[in-house]
């Protein structure tokens, strides 16, 4: 070729475990990515360069961090756990000798497929997750608080020995044992952690932590269970703002995490 430019990249959405299990139809979905223009539908991606990249090599050097901060993202803040896996290219000849013409009298195109399991995945009302935003890093500390959050959304870690160990990873990072400290520099209300503290002590018969002489059975109440499950990935959304020098733009309140 005279003059390749990639013009564009298709990848497969790849549920990486059974909690990718989005229920209900929307329309396709389109997201802008640094220089890429990505539109979602039908469990596939097709990818659009918005500047000139010479070889493939080249742009998924420059697109495909930030997929994989993409997904890191939407675990967090969705719980869906998916992988981008590339299936296609189209590379096309921006100055083609002038004996090959193409259909569109332009350009010729070599594409390259991948013979793969098709995915039939159906999206959630709420949409496919968004894109992580710029500041969006994965550090060590924010990397252990997925971890756990993880193992809770799978049944593998009792909901309240997670908010404890999320509390007591939050204290330890951010506020160096100050909860106080902690709560300003998340940009959480101190009642917020305070409140999650307190149930996190429950004994209770499910979702209490393995602790010697626990007392008496205290189970939490269906609005208590739901506000620790709220409260524990907003925590981590907003240690992903710390960790990446973002600052929320409002305080996270007792109020938000218990609405509806």
């Amino acid at each position: 070729m005279n003059d390749p430019h990639v013009a564009g990249l298709t990848y497969r959405i790849d549920p990486v475990d059974d909690l990718l299990d989005f229920t209900g139809t929307s329309l396709p979905e389109a997201f802008d990515v640094g220089a890429f223009a990505c539109r979602v539908e039908a469990g596939k991606m097709v990818v659009t360069p918005t500047e000139h990249f010479s070889s493939v090599e080249e742009a998924t050097a420059v697109l495909e961090p930030k997929l994989r901060a993409w997904e890191v993202w939407g675990e967090i803040v969705s719980g869906a756990r998916f992988a981008f896996v590339q299936s296609s290219t189209q590379v096309v000849d921006r100055d083609p000798p002038p004996d090959v013409i193409s259909e569109e009298g332009a350009s010729t195109f070599t594409v390259r497929s991948d013979l793969k399991i098709a995915y039939n995945i159906m999206w959630s009302p709420d949409g496919f997750p968004a894109p992580a935003p710029e500041w969006f890093t994965e550090t060590e500390a924010l990397s252990r608080l997925k971890g756990v959050l993880r193992r809770q959304r799978e049944d593998r870690y009792p909901l309240l020995a997670a908010a404890y160990d999320i509390l007591t990873q939050v204290h330890a990072h951010f506020g160096g044992g100050d909860r106080a400290k902690a709560a300003r520099r998340l940009r959480v209300s101190a009642k917020v952690l305070t409140e999650l503290s307190k149930l996190s002590a429950y004994n209770d018969p499910v979702h209490g932590r393995a602790v010697k002489r626990a007392g008496p059975p205290n189970p939490l109440t269906a609005e208590e269970e739901a506000f620790v499950k709220k409260a524990l990935p907003a925590l981590v959304e907003r240690a992903a703002q710390a960790e990446g020098g973002a600052s929320a733009a409002t305080l996270l309140t007792l109020g938000d995490l218990r609405s509806a």
